[in-house]
């Protein structure tokens, strides 16, 4: 957030495997731009994530504060916070066993709170950055007997980077990798 010198909203809709039942659906809001210094950024983020009885749905918001390295190139710490809700639709699950009266007719939810930290090192025609969301490691917990207590939110860690290359007055073509 704040790392462009103008308020950027933006949304995406993605569907996988269309034509199959359940098949994966990701949508997602997002605004971010910098405060009237241009030191900090502040943003936010919603989506939903459905993939076959499941749901996952989130909302952060973030706040950044970015150091001038140079004249040239700054440096941006940022860290988000908000909440995930986790959704299990027994309804769409065929059973092995209808006798199983722990998925039988339900629906189970659960939510959490979310954290991210991230940096992000920039230039006009290059970046690089690292992120780690999840670092809260919240235990999803349900309310009923699959509720077990061993299932957590991994911590993950992603290294992006990529250069802009100037083609001509109209074009530019950036190249980026993420791990």
């Amino acid at each position: 957030a704040g790392t462009a010198d103008y308020v950027d909203v933006r949304s995406s809709h993605r569907y996988q495997w269309v034509g199959l039942t359940d098949a994966p659906r990701t949508y997602t809001l997002s605004v971010y731009g910098p405060t009237k210094n241009k030191k900090m950024g502040l943003g936010g983020f919603l989506f939903t994530d459905n993939v076959g009885p499941t749901r996952r749905t989130g909302l952060q918001f973030s706040y950044s504060y970015i150091f001038k390295i140079n004249k040239d190139i700054k440096l941006s710490m940022a860290l988000s916070g908000g909440l995930l809700e986790w959704k299990l639709d027994a309804h769409k699950i065929n059973l092995y066993s209808s006798a199983d009266q722990v998925l039988v007719n339900s629906v189970m939810r659960t939510i959490v709170p979310d954290a991210t930290f991230g940096t992000y090192l920039f230039h006009e025609k290059w970046y690089v950055g690292a992120s780690a969301p999840n670092i809260l490691q919240s235990k999803l917990k349900f309310d009923n007997a699959l509720n077990t207590g061993r299932s957590q939110l991994s911590s993950h860690y992603y290294v992006h980077g990529g250069y802009r290359f100037d083609l001509g007055d109209d074009f530019k073509l950036e190249s980026s990798l993420i791990v």
